[in-house]
């Protein structure tokens, strides 16, 4: 997770001198929580994470899509000005 008030946004070109990202948004603050799971679905670690780069943004105009947190199932697709709502609509109140 980064705080949106934490990122900048950027304008990235490729190095072939085209400009496919839109509204991206670039952050080192990130922080959050990495599990690890063996192939049974058994916990094998835990760990938290601190200072993580973090990056949102559309790529050439296709929509955003938020994952449930196993991570393997889509619940939402929307524009990328849409993700905080959604993500507060569908996991409750936090800073997005």
């Amino acid at each position: 997770r980064c705080e949106k008030k934490e990122m900048l946004q950027v304008k990235y070109e490729a190095p072939n001198g085209t400009m496919k990202h839109n509204r991206l948004w670039n952050g080192g603050t990130g922080y959050g929580t990495v599990t690890l799971y063996d192939k049974k679905g058994n916990v094998i670690d835990e760990i938290e994470v601190k200072r993580m780069g973090c990056e949102y943004g559309v790529y050439d105009g296709n929509p955003m899509k938020i994952f449930d947190k196993s991570g393997e199932k889509v619940l939402a697709e929307v524009d990328v000005s849409e993700v905080p709502k959604k993500l507060e609509e569908i996991y409750g109140p936090g800073d997005y």
